[in-house]
């Protein structure tokens, strides 16, 4: 009986060691994901969404994609001066951290709702990326090919930089359409920009 309490009692203080090194092995991944979350959410939706030293990419970029993802929610529900566009736009990168981590479900509620009202060409691209999370080949390719004869503004397609104007090219995201029918057997977070399948001549349903 006494040898069966000594056995039990190495196991224990064993098992307490084995806990406390694991804890001590997650610790440096909390630290290098803790972040300031007021800080974080004060910031302008360029610095936010766009900067990749800031931000949810910042996060993103360290592995921390849980918190990016936490903290993106957080951000379009509390910045109130967030525009229609710029509040879908976080909904869809909310669906693409989703979707490069292979939650299909999530990333779709998501991708769904970031369609823009009147603005086809968005949405044809959306339509593209669900299809491929749908695995629905035949759909992306509808949808690819809806996207690729969107008629281009008449104003044309460019920003302005410093005063000069520079020219997109037209229409937006068509080459990750392409890439994601290109490498359609993939995971999104290979075909997304990692796809290394050559250019196909597309193919245009009737």
């Amino acid at each position: 009986m006494i040898k069966y309490y000594i056995l039990c009692s190495i196991y224990f203080v064993f098992f307490l060691g084995y806990i406390h090194n694991r804890a001590n092995a997650n610790e440096p991944r909390s630290t290098i994901c803790a972040y300031d979350e007021g800080k974080v959410l004060s910031q302008s939706y360029l610095d936010f969404d766009q900067n990749p030293h800031s931000g949810w990419r910042f996060l993103d970029s360290k592995g921390c994609r849980v918190s990016a993802i936490h903290i993106m929610k957080a951000y379009n529900k509390g910045a109130s001066s967030l525009t229609y566009d710029q509040h879908k736009n976080i909904l869809w990168h909310i669906g693409q951290l989703y979707a490069l981590d292979g939650h299909r479900e999530e990333a779709i509620v998501y991708f769904r709702e970031s369609k823009k009202d009147g603005l086809d060409v968005w949405n044809d691209y959306v339509d593209v990326t669900i299809a491929f999370m749908l695995r629905n080949h035949k759909d992306l390719i509808r949808y690819e090919n809806k996207l690729r004869h969107e008629p281009m503004p008449e104003a044309g397609y460019y920003y302005v930089r410093n005063g000069k104007k520079i020219e997109l090219s037209w229409p937006p995201n068509l080459d990750v359409a392409e890439r994601l029918d290109r490498c359609f057997d993939q995971s999104y977070n290979i075909a997304y920009d990692k796809c290394t399948v050559p250019t196909a001549n597309p193919i245009i349903l009737k």
